[in-house]
């Protein structure tokens, strides 16, 4: 009868909700492939900056490195607090999933919004500059820390570990300031649509990867 039907469906969706929120809805891969898609836009900038510097000092590229790294972890966990805020203030009955459906929804429109970037393929003005001031490196990461905000609401959600992401932010971000950097240095700006398309298709895999496995193979 159609009553059993529904009496069915609900025992199923109630199923799904406990297993969802028994194990959260992000593997540790996951989590690898989230930082290294929204570092690729760190690396990106730092490329073109790299491409117009004469000389890399190492001592001033490290202290930028750790600013940038600092920067995206607080970030982050700005966006993590809000998540769990938001989660604390909901009271229905599904809020686990509307939260994955949500960081699903967020995790696809970065990557779309990477790819993007990647298209328009902005053209820079190459400016040979003598001296690295921090202050040009930290500047456009400040612009983009609302998407990495996002980015830790989206993980929040999902009940990620944020000490593990934490740690993976600082040292992804360290070593993709480092290498954009000397790849601008050596080779140009000619990467950052490779780094863009890259960090976006990375963003856009984890969203329906989590779709597929949170919602379809259940």
């Amino acid at each position: 009868s159609c009553e059993n039907k529904l009496i069915l469906n609900q025992l199923i969706f109630n199923l799904k909700l406990k297993q969802i929120k028994g194990r959260g809805c992000v593997t540790w891969i996951e989590n690898v492939m989230i930082i290294f898609g929204i570092s690729f836009e760190v690396f990106a900038i730092m490329e073109c900056n790299g491409s117009m510097v004469a000389n890399i000092k190492k001592s001033r590229l490290t202290i930028i490195g750790v600013i940038l790294s600092l920067l995206q972890l607080v970030m982050l966990g700005v966006g993590y607090i809000i998540s769990r805020l938001l989660i604390n203030i909901v009271t229905t009955t599904d809020e686990v999933v509307i939260g994955h459906i949500l960081a699903i929804a967020i995790f696809v429109l970065l990557g779309i919004r990477l790819i993007i970037k990647a298209l328009k393929n902005d053209i820079i003005n190459e400016k040979l500059e003598e001296k690295m001031e921090i202050k040009k490196y930290i500047l456009p990461l400040v612009v983009i820390g609302g998407y990495t905000i996002t980015t830790g609401i989206a993980a929040g959600f999902c009940n990620t570990n944020p000490l593990n992401l934490g740690i993976l932010v600082v040292v992804v971000t360290w070593v993709a300031s480092y290498a954009g950097m000397y790849t601008g240095y050596r080779a140009g700006f000619e990467q950052k649509t490779k780094a863009y398309i890259a960090g976006g298709a990375l963003l856009i895999i984890v969203g329906i990867d989590m779709a597929i496995r949170c919602f379809v193979l259940g």
